[in-house]
């Protein structure tokens, strides 16, 4: 097989369509990491917080030269105050059973596994350890993790709310405002994303050659199927009698 295929590159030009579209899929990735990390720190909490009501950070090691040992340093309040250290002998949370029957070193084994997930993934950073860190138990190629747990409501609209039957889910937010712009807030799949807004007000625009100028506009920045839409409500808009002749 011959031939000089000059017009193909090994990277696509980034002004293609191909590789506008990977840039898409990247992006979706992204977003669904980020669901996949506040889902697993919900878990977290869940499971951390029926032993230990007022827990707000979590502390975690890591030994980088041994895959899978992760272990909890030590668990502090919303103030910084200590609740709960390895170190601590005897382990108070020894004694702490759960509604199953689980008794803490087997939660405390789900809880490290699920961080070590989430190292795996990347989808935790490392932290610079400062003065309110809990003795390390050993010096080496060790990184720690200092893990925020979600707020109490949004553990319990993840435990109680079931996931949407639609795929993907979008969620628009409008707060109104009669004296100022309105603010939206638009979700995909539970993950904010950019939007743009065509806000179709005959109020706001008197003269009818300005109206349709706005309509062409927003249209030209739309999608073809948001477009048609776009041209049809500003159509209908033209009829209403804030809108006059210049």
């Amino acid at each position: 097989m011959t031939g000089n295929h000059h017009e193909v590159t090994v990277t696509p030009d980034p002004a293609e369509p191909l590789a506008r579209h990977r840039q898409r899929i990247e992006q979706r990735l992204q977003e669904m990491a980020q669901q996949y990390y506040r889902m697993s720190l919900v878990e977290i909490t869940r499971l951390l917080t029926a032993a230990v009501p007022q827990a707000a950070t979590l502390d975690v090691g890591w030994n980088m030269f041994l895959p899978g040992a992760v272990w909890m340093q030590a668990i502090h309040d919303a103030d910084g105050g200590l609740l709960w250290s390895n170190d601590w002998e005897p382990d108070p949370l020894e004694q702490v059973r759960y509604a199953c029957g689980a008794r803490w070193y087997q939660v405390e084994a789900a809880i490290v596994g699920i961080v070590d997930e989430l190292v795996q993934h990347e989808l935790l950073a490392p932290v610079e350890k400062s003065s309110d860190w809990t003795p390390l138990p050993s010096e080496g190629p060790i990184a720690m993790y200092r893990i925020a747990l979600p707020a109490p409501d949004t553990v319990a609209q993840y435990r109680h709310t079931d996931p949407h039957e639609q795929d993907p889910r979008l969620e628009v937010v409008v707060d109104r405002d009669p004296n100022l712009a309105n603010d939206v807030a638009v979700f995909l799949d539970g993950a904010p994303v950019a939007a743009t807004v065509t806000d179709v007000d005959p109020e706001r625009v008197r003269a009818r050659s300005q109206w349709r100028e706005l309509a062409r506009e927003h249209a030209g920045r739309a999608s073809p199927a948001a477009a048609a839409r776009i041209h049809e409500a500003f159509r209908e808009g033209e009829s209403s009698v804030f809108i006059t002749d210049d």
